[in-house]
């Protein structure tokens, strides 16, 4: 039946000089992304450094508010 249709439809497009239907097409299904180890570890080296900056830009900025409180005793004492 949707084969009657469409090609009716390009005797129509022949007869009145239209544009012929274009059949739908129909996409593949892409496979799912499996689980890689590797995507796993590189995760956990990202957090394993995230972590390691963190600290250390606390303990920075314990050391620079240390620095600043001497400087501040030094100049009043």
């Amino acid at each position: 039946m949707a084969k009657w249709a469409f090609r009716a439809k390009e005797w129509l497009a022949d007869r009145t000089g239209l544009q012929y239907p274009k059949l739908r097409v129909i996409q593949p299904v892409k496979p799912a992304v499996q689980f890689k180890f590797k995507d796993f570890v590189i995760g956990m080296q990202a957090l394993a450094l995230a972590s390691v900056c963190l600290v250390t830009g606390i303990l920075l900025l314990f050391v620079c508010g240390m620095l600043v409180y001497a400087i501040f005793v030094g100049l009043r004492g």
